[in-house]
């Protein structure tokens, strides 16, 4: 049966990051609760699933096994960049901004 810890583990490596470690590590946890996570032993808090939403995980699919609208409609390389994004620094975001403008500008 499809659990909370098969979905969250699913959505990790849909992120493109395979180890556990790293993951929980910007989840805010230890690899070892990242490991119960995904077997199913422990439950995670509101604090993990907000972290792991800011990397770019469909915490709705996490919780209930039902995509979020507009996560469906990103392909993964999108989705990949959006949890990039969604990393950075105010600053970094605002220089990354300008270039992808001076590129779209430059294409158009």
């Amino acid at each position: 049966m499809d659990s909370i810890g098969d979905r969250i583990r699913e959505e990790r490596e849909r992120i493109g990051i395979k180890n556990q470690t790293e993951f929980g590590q910007m989840g805010g946890v230890e690899r070892n609760a990242q490991s119960q996570y995904e077997r199913n032993i422990r439950c995670p808090d509101a604090e993990y699933l907000r972290k792991i939403a800011a990397m770019g995980v469909d915490i709705l699919y996490v919780v209930t096994g039902t995509r979020a609208t507009h996560a469906s409609v990103l392909s993964d390389d999108e989705r990949r960049l959006l949890a990039i994004y969604r990393g950075l620094q105010h600053d970094d975001k605002m220089a990354l901004s300008r270039i992808v403008s001076l590129i779209h500008q430059a294409t158009v």
